[in-house]
């Protein structure tokens, strides 16, 4: 074990400027001397040497005060070397003896540290003894003063986690930290392998469905094939002899038809010549009805003004009626009022006499009351001047009778604690000279403690930076995580949304066409000449790096076939409609050649180099394409281009819609361009998962960051809490001993001044026990003295009658009370009614106004009534003229009316006879329509089966033999419905099944690997836990057999530690108990102090 072999100190604080050299032996040294010898210097000379950082922990300002600074013979520096024995080699040198050197000087700040007589570094030094366990500021090497106290008030876990630091078990758990960070990777891994082999798996049963679902499904589309040829070639032979037989009894038909129309034709045309002549008559009628109308409408507004002034004069007359009743009721009014008045009046002068008698009433009560009050004054004058004096005799009797016991109690106080008071004078010189003594003691505890608090609140502050630090860190982390999460979202919305949009597109995407199938078979066997091939095979748009334009520009021709000449392409689309194949576009080479086209653009294209030679006239046909993002900006451009004079240009958009020359607009889905886009979304696909499978990298490594530092925080804090709860208890300690050193002070002030005031107290109490006899027989005669001049003036008082007299003036006070506030009440009244007298004048006057005002309009309302009927005899004779008017305009219309029927009879007649011939044209037409009805259905039914004859691709049958079309159709309809069942059908599926199968197989083996690394990593860690617990045990018994012997050494007696819990000692705490000589066994709790402090000590 290494420990210190000897220390020399050259300079240093209290030892002079020479060479102090101090030889330790192996084992327990003690160290004693007096106040002041320097014992204290030794443990300030280890922390200097061994690195101590803080000057205040050594009690001293600055570094350059711990050199020896004796005025007049100061050191310029300062050197300590301490020699350690490593026989064990724990300090990683191959040497048996080890010496650690610093030295500080005067004149630079800083120090320079030794290694074995080297210069060296402090963390290099401080690196070689910490793996030896010696580290001054986290280990137990150096227990300063009040760390003892400290261990004392350790929890058991503090002491469990001391013994683990000096164990060095920390290696332990930071291997350990590792290995459950690979295993819960490898926990993750298995877990996405778990839900790849589900989701792998699924997929495969799924895949083995669609596989036998395929097999089936390719069986029945054969027999619904066969049935279908049979049954549209029937069909097609049957509609066709129909329509012919239908054709002939329509054309018999439309020769009736024509006839019956002459016929109608000149029925027409005598109507028409009757409503010619009604015509005629119409506008005379007309002319009439507009004369009519004129006199009617005069009629009408003749009736209104009549009618007018009716309502008006009615209207006058009701108000003429209306304002004689107001005034009437106004008149009324004023008469009550002017009552009221005259009632309010007598009231007021019965309250007037009312309030008179009051008054006489009052004035004789004052003057009974001034009188009795007057006599009052005089008896209160005399009684209390007597109960003045009785009150001062009293005061004077009770001061003499205070005296006196006073001075007894004074007299037997004095006598008795004189002897005491002789006994605390000498008592108290004794105690004043200990309680100084004492305080010189605690002012040099005060002074070690302040130091102890300062160096402890510079590792306070240091944990808490770090904290904040760390926090600050884990904050960074958690918003790079939360980022890092959103982000992972939105790529995950972003490929779904791509998947989607390609599944959309790929469900729109159809076969391809069997039009070049067919043009390319015949190329190949040379049965048409000429052919050169498919634009879209000459130019591979997806490799030679086309812009998003050009590959818009091309999509519409990439499925056009190259032909040398036009001639060519005749015979090729000769081919496709005796074949009825479908539509084809070529692209004749030598035409081309000599085509020109007029355009304003000038473009050149990637893909011109793939055109050379004799394909260089293909060239031609993009010389006018024009390519914009969107339909819109196309439509935009063709507009302007018209506005401009003219549109030479085919527009095309990125989506493949079309404006062609001839100005028609073509627009939709197409297969090219869904193929291309598919590309370019599978490219971006591709993108986002390589953006993912980063960003899940990134979020795993920064969810490991960030669970280190939630650990390091959480160590950083637990020592801080240590720390913290060390300098709280220093600083109660401070605080009770200034609180004890200012009780002392205070004591040592009190008992100086004690000591004193008790010698002059002394004196002067003989003094006074001589003069209180002497006061004691004065004071006796004097009360005597008063008691009898008290009796006489209670005599005196009882002749004075104040009682009856002060009972009398409160009877006429309560009168006088009573009386005013009647005269009060009245008076109130009074004023209430003469209000109401000035309001009712005030109403009256108004009243006699408004009579005044409805006069003046009956007045005026009498003369416009006048005015009125005067107008209404003028209208009256007005309107009688212009009803006769009237009546002779309405015999006139009559007559004109009469004759238009009889023409509408003619009319009648010969519509009659134009209804047959339309009833007979209808039946006509009725028939043709129902044969062309049928014939529609039929032809419906032939463009249907020849729709389902090119779809199906069936080669017409001559069909001889009747067959049963139910039975057949039944049968077709059965044999779909089964391969309805069975689609959706995956056309893929023994390939994709092969595929998943291979990779379902993969995942398994890579699982398996992965659940082995995962057993390794778990032995792994339950070995970490045994070599941890093994050597924490080693440690333990080892300190824990010292500890008893070093109590037995210091207290004499037995000493243990105990853990809590044996089975696992991590998962609980270490106890102390002890039995010291001659006692029971007690733990650390049930000690004294005394006790506490040697077993602290002995730890």
């Amino acid at each position: 074990m290494v420990y210190i072999k000897s220390i020399e100190m050259t300079g240093f604080k209290s030892y002079g400027k020479g060479t102090l050299t101090l030889n330790f032996p192996d084992g327990f040294t003690g160290i004693i001397g007096p106040n002041g010898s320097g014992k204290s210097n030794i443990v300030d000379a280890i922390s200097f040497t061994l690195g101590e950082l803080s000057s205040k922990s050594m009690r001293a300002s600055e570094l350059s005060d711990l050199i020896y600074a004796k005025p007049g013979d100061k050191a310029d520096k300062a050197i300590v070397n301490i020699t350690f024995d490593n026989s064990d080699h724990k300090i990683p040198v191959p040497f048996d003896e080890v010496s650690v050197q610093r030295e500080v000087k005067r004149s630079r700040t800083g120090a320079v540290y030794r290694f074995n007589g080297q210069r060296s570094t402090r963390q290099e030094i401080m690196d070689k003894l910490k793996i030896a366990n010696i580290d001054v500021k986290e280990g137990f090497n150096l227990v300063l003063q009040g760390r003892i106290a400290e261990l004392v008030g350790m929890n058991p876990e503090k002491r469990r986690e001391m013994i683990e630091d000096l164990a060095g078990t920390i290696e332990f758990d930071e291997k350990k930290i590792q290995a459950i960070e690979e295993l819960e990777k490898a926990e993750i891994k298995l877990g996405e392998f778990d839900l790849l082999l589900k989701e792998v798996n699924g997929n495969l049963n799924k895949l083995k469905k669609e596989k036998e679902s395929l097999e089936k499904w390719e069986s029945t589309v054969e027999e619904i094939y066969e049935s279908k040829s049979i049954l549209y070639s029937y069909y097609h032979q049957k509609y066709l002899q129909e329509m012919k037989e239908l054709q002939e009894k329509i054309e018999d038909i439309t020769n009736d038809i024509k006839n019956s129309d002459a016929e109608k034709g000149d029925k027409l045309q005598k109507i028409q010549n009757i409503k010619s002549g009604i015509e005629d008559i119409n506008k005379e009628i007309e002319r009439k009805q507009a004369e009519l109308e004129k006199i009617r409408s005069d009629l009408t507004n003749k009736n209104s003004e009549i009618t007018g002034i009716k309502k008006d004069i009615s209207h006058n007359e009701n108000r003429n009626i209306q304002i004689k009743n107001e005034i009437e009721q106004l008149e009324k009014k004023n008469k009550d009022l002017k009552s009221n008045q005259e009632k309010l009046s007598d009231n007021i002068l019965k309250i007037s006499t009312k309030l008179e008698e009051l008054n006489q009433k009052k004035l004789s009560k004052e003057e009974e009351y001034s009188k009795i009050n007057n006599l009052l004054k005089r008896s209160e004058v005399e009684y209390k001047s007597i109960e003045k004096k009785i009150q001062e005799l009293d005061i004077q009797v009770n001061e003499v009778d205070e005296k006196i016991n006073k001075l007894n109690i004074q007299n037997s106080m004095k006598s008795s604690t004189l002897g005491i008071k002789e006994e605390q004078y000498s008592t108290g010189i004794r105690e004043l000279g200990n309680r100084k003594r004492i305080l010189q003691r605690i002012d040099e505890d005060i002074i070690i403690i302040k130091n102890e608090i300062d160096q402890t609140r510079e590792l306070l502050e240091i944990s808490q930076n770090k904290i904040k630090n760390s926090i600050s860190k884990q904050e960074s982390y958690e918003n790079i995580l939360d980022d890092l999460t959103e982000k992972n979202k939105d790529l995950e919305r972003g490929i779904s949304s791509i998947k989607a949009k390609i599944d959309t597109i790929e469900n729109f995407i159809g076969e391809t066409s069997p039009v070049l199938d067919a043009i390319m078979k015949k190329a190949k066997n040379k049965e048409i000449l000429g052919i050169i091939g498919r634009l879209g095979d000459l130019i591979p748009v997806d490799d030679i790096g086309l812009s998003i334009e050009e590959k818009a520009t091309l999509i519409p021709f990439l499925n056009s076939i190259i032909v040398e000449s036009a001639y060519t392409a005749q015979e090729c689309i000769a081919y496709l409609r005796n074949e009825q194949l479908g539509y084809g576009s070529f692209i004749p080479l030598e035409e081309l050649k000599n085509l020109k086209i007029k355009s304003n653009q000038e473009t050149s294209y990637n893909f011109e180099s793939k055109l050379e030679g004799k394909l260089e006239p293909i060239l031609n046909i993009f010389k006018d394409i024009i390519v914009l993002p969107t339909l819109k900006e196309a439509i935009d451009k063709f507009i302007l281009d018209i506005e401009k004079g003219g549109h030479n240009n085919q527009i095309l958009t990125i989506d493949g819609d079309k404006i062609s020359r001839e100005g028609i607009i073509f627009g939709g889905v197409s297969s090219e361009t869904n193929e291309i886009l598919i590309s370019e979304l599978n490219k971006k696909l591709e993108i986002q998962k390589e953006k993912l499978d980063d960003n899940l990298k990134h979020i795993q490594v920064n969810k490991m960051k960030h669970k280190k530092l939630i650990q390091i925080v959480t160590d950083i804090t637990k020592k801080s809490e240590i720390i913290r709860q060390t300098m709280k208890n220093k600083e109660n300690n401070l605080s009770d001993l200034e609180k004890r050193r200012a009780e002392i002070s205070d004591f040592v002030e009190r008992t100086e001044n004690k000591v004193n005031s008790l010698k002059l107290e002394i004196e002067s109490t003989k003094t006074l026990i001589n003069t209180f006899e002497e006061d004691l027989s004065e004071r006796e005669k004097k009360k005597e003295e008063l008691n009898n001049s008290k009796e006489e003036l209670v005599q005196e008082m009882d002749k004075i009658r104040y009682d009856q007299l002060l009972e009398k003036i409160r009877e006429v006070e309560n009168l006088l009370s009573e009386i005013n506030v009647k005269y009060s009440k009245l008076e109130g009244e009074k004023n209430n009614y003469s209000s109401q007298i000035d309001l009712y004048s005030n109403q009256i006057k108004e009243n006699e106004q408004q009579i005044q005002n409805l006069i003046i309009q009956n007045q005026q309302l009498e003369k416009e009534n006048i005015k009125l009927n005067s107008d209404l005899i003028k209208y009256q004779e007005q309107l009688k003229q212009k009803i006769e008017t009237e009546n002779d305009l309405k015999n006139k219309l009559t007559a004109l009316n009469d004759s238009i029927k009889d023409e509408n009879q003619s009319i009648s007649n010969i519509r009659k006879q134009i209804s047959t011939i339309d009833l007979k044209l209808d039946r006509y037409k009725q028939k043709v329509s129902e044969i062309k009805i049928n014939r529609e259905r039929i032809s419906t039914e032939l463009e249907n089966v020849k729709l389902k004859i090119k779809e199906e691709e069936i080669d017409i049958r001559d069909i001889k033999d009747d067959i049963n079309e139910k039975s057949l159709e039944n049968q077709i309809f059965n044999l779909t419905e089964e391969k309805k069942s069975l689609e959706p059908i995956n056309a893929l599926a023994i390939k994709q099944y092969n595929e998943a199968n291979e990779r379902f197989l993969n995942l398994k083996e890579k699982r398996e690997q992965i659940n082995e690394e995962r057993k390794i990593i778990v032995d792994f860690i339950n070995k970490i836990e045994f070599e941890k617990k093994t050597i924490f045990m080693r440690i333990f018994n080892k300190i824990n057999k010292e500890f008893g012997i070093l109590f037995d050494m210091i207290a004499g007696g037995k000493a243990w530690l105990k853990l809590e819990n044996p089975d696992d000692p991590f998962e609980g705490g270490i106890t102390i108990d002890a039995e010291p000589h001659g006692k029971k066994v007690k733990s650390l709790q049930a000690m004294s102090g005394g006790e506490k402090s040697l077993t602290a000590l002995a730890l």
